[in-house]
């Protein structure tokens, strides 16, 4: 039996080249793929719009555009009112008059004190169990209802709350 060495040479050489091509498409693929995913993901990124401005007007909606003056500080106290609000109340409440599970908000601070709302919106059982007339009446009036208490949050940031209740709903007197 007669070995032929050229022929088994050509055949490892064949398999080293075949492996070699396989690793190159696997490697070719995986660059592929990464470089499709960031270009996606960059895309996302890309489609976050900050708001707008245009001679101190915030075009954040095209439809409501909203005067800003640009320096001043109660700017930044609104927006953080209304972030709060919105990812924590508006479940429940309107910042108008109208009624979703609990009360529309409009007029609150005119209905109670700070210091009544503060108690209120931090721990409302506590306020309930105290024997509070007003508290008791708008927890029977609302089907007994459990508000959620807020007892992280701080006094300035329920201020907050109250502040952009209050410029809302002036916001939406001044539109005829």
């Amino acid at each position: 039996m007669e070995i032929d060495f050229f022929k088994m040479t050509n055949h490892n050489i064949y398999i080293k080249i075949s492996k070699l091509i396989y690793k190159i498409v696997i490697a070719t693929s995986v660059l592929f793929f990464l470089t499709v995913y960031t270009f996606f993901q960059k895309q996302k990124l890309d489609n976050i719009q900050e708001p707008q401005f245009y001679c101190g007007t915030c075009m954040d909606e095209m439809n409501n555009p909203r005067i800003i003056e640009m320096n001043n500080p109660n700017l930044i106290k609104n927006v953080f009112g209304e972030t709060l609000f919105k990812n924590n109340c508006s479940q429940c409440h309107n910042a108008d008059a109208s009624m979703v599970v609990g009360p529309g908000l409009a007029g609150v601070k005119e209905r109670r004190d700070e210091e009544w709302l503060i108690k209120w919106i931090q721990n409302p059982q506590k306020v309930i169990q105290s024997g509070d007339k007003y508290a008791i009446n708008l927890f029977e009036k609302f089907n007994k209802t459990e508000m959620t208490a807020f007892t992280n949050f701080r006094e300035e940031e329920i201020l907050a709350i109250l502040e952009y209740i209050d410029e809302y709903n002036k916001s939406q007197r001044a539109i005829p």
